[in-house]
């Protein structure tokens, strides 16, 4: 009977070392025997779900925050920073992943937990870009 070496994926890895680290960080013995209570399935969508909503770098990143149609807001993205969430309109004050104008628009980083000195984060542009979503639709983007 031969035996094949175990294989472990870069998957594998950064989960195995993400669930050291939760460990190593203070877990409590209660939030410990939940994990450990957790099937080997259970705790690799878990690192999935965090890993998912991590802190994205780009805009693209920042989607799903977003309620709208994703293949549009894609669209919209590229057509109004190029993916650049630190994008900035020298001509007007339009800034971030959805060229949001922050003379019009400044209120709603507030309105869902964001300083409008934050509007190069994509999360927060996202999220206020949601927000006016959320009011108008696809109608402050189109022209």
């Amino acid at each position: 009977m031969s035996r094949r070496p175990i294989q472990f994926t870069f998957g594998m890895a950064i989960g195995a070392a993400l669930a050291v680290l939760l460990a190593a960080i203070g877990c409590t013995p209660e939030q410990q025997a939940l994990w450990d209570s957790l099937t080997p399935e259970q705790q690799s969508a878990v690192l999935a779900d965090a890993a998912a909503k991590a802190a994205p770098t780009d805009c693209y990143g920042a989607l799903h925050h977003f309620p709208g149609d994703r293949a549009t807001a894609r669209q919209i993205i590229h057509r109004e920073s190029r993916n650049n969430p630190a994008a900035a309109n020298t001509s007007s004050t339009a800034r971030g992943c959805w060229q949001l104008l922050m003379s019009l628009h400044s209120w709603r980083f507030t309105a869902v937990g964001c300083s409008p000195s934050e509007w190069s984060d994509p999360v927060c542009n996202t999220k206020a870009a949601a927000h006016l979503y959320n009011a108008a639709g696809w109608s402050p983007w189109r022209y």
